[in-house]
């Protein structure tokens, strides 16, 4: 077992094998009974579906891949370990880059972490051409050969949607564009600290909406800029927006995942990238029933 360090009032991240515990902030001890791995079936675009069985004091719940559930007076976000992943190539990548030897990843938290209230929160980009479920390409946490992607990948064509604030906040960094060569980058970067003390980063826009300049203050659903593929220009990947949350136990450590070099945050940083995924989830199905506003 690997237990990341516990945060003032906030969630911890544990790695846990089968038949291990680890302490949740409340107090109580989580236990990991099993996992499941289906394969790519069941989810949205490429995102694939799994679960953990888990116990907190006499409670036993099984938690799917990527959502939230409360055992036991514990919220209970859950990662499986990519060796659940079958395609080999894969598998090799992510244990060289990663080095994940245990079987899950826990979030586990009192609950005190904002859950999105109805009308507060946007979904962060507009499009007239989403569905039910055709805007997520790829989840967070490792992907394929991509083995530092820790946010969410919401496909849109280039320049017909357009990128939004979630949430109002301080915008703390506006930049970007490293194209790595060939192979792409994060292109132009925006990133908030949020009212609610998250950190929220947003990436690949084509272009910025004029307003948008480090120190502004933004509003929720305010335009940042058009969909689009910028630092992948010389690649064949898709236009989407990568889309990131963050938490840290002060605005100091925050801002190391919002500006550059954009490293992967540990245990010796006091922050942690929150999963987007459940938020989002929630999030759309309030933009597909009462959004209505002109797209920008």
């Amino acid at each position: 077992m690997r237990t990341y360090a516990t945060f003032t009032g906030g969630p911890c991240y544990a790695d846990l094998d089968i038949g291990e515990s680890a302490p949740a902030p409340t107090g109580a001890p989580v236990k990991l009974l099993g996992v499941g791995y289906q394969g790519p079936v069941g989810r949205p675009g490429c995102a694939e579906l799994g679960w953990v069985t888990v116990t907190v004091g006499d409670e036993r719940a099984d938690i799917p891949l990527g959502w939230w559930r409360t055992v036991g007076g514990v919220r209970i976000a859950a990662e499986l370990n990519r060796a659940y992943n079958t395609e080999p190539e894969r598998k090799r990548w992510e244990h060289d880059y990663w080095r994940l030897e245990h079987d899950a990843r826990l979030q586990l938290s009192d609950g005190s972490a904002p859950l999105a209230p109805v009308g507060r929160y946007a979904f962060p980009i507009t499009w007239g051409g989403f569905g039910g479920s055709n805007w997520l390409t790829k989840y967070s946490g490792s992907w394929g050969l991509s083995p530092t992607h820790e946010g969410v990948d919401i496909a849109c064509p280039l320049d017909q949607g357009m990128v939004r604030a979630a949430t109002g906040g301080r915008i703390v960094y506006v930049g970007g564009y490293n194209t790595l060569a060939e192979i792409g980058g994060p292109g132009i970067v925006v990133s908030i600290i949020g009212d609610d003390g998250l950190g929220y980063l947003y990436a690949h826009m084509s272009r910025l909406d004029p307003h948008i300049r480090e120190g502004a203050q933004i509003a929720a659903r305010q335009a940042i800029g058009p969909s689009g593929n910028s630092g992948f220009e010389r690649t064949n990947v898709i236009p989407h927006l990568h889309f990131e949350m963050g938490w840290g136990e002060s605005e100091d450590a925050l801002l190391q995942m919002l500006r550059p070099p954009w490293c992967d945050v540990t245990y010796r940083t006091l922050a942690f990238r929150v999963n987007p995924l459940p938020y989002l989830y929630q999030w759309f199905q309030e933009y597909l029933s009462w959004e209505d506003e002109v797209m920008g």
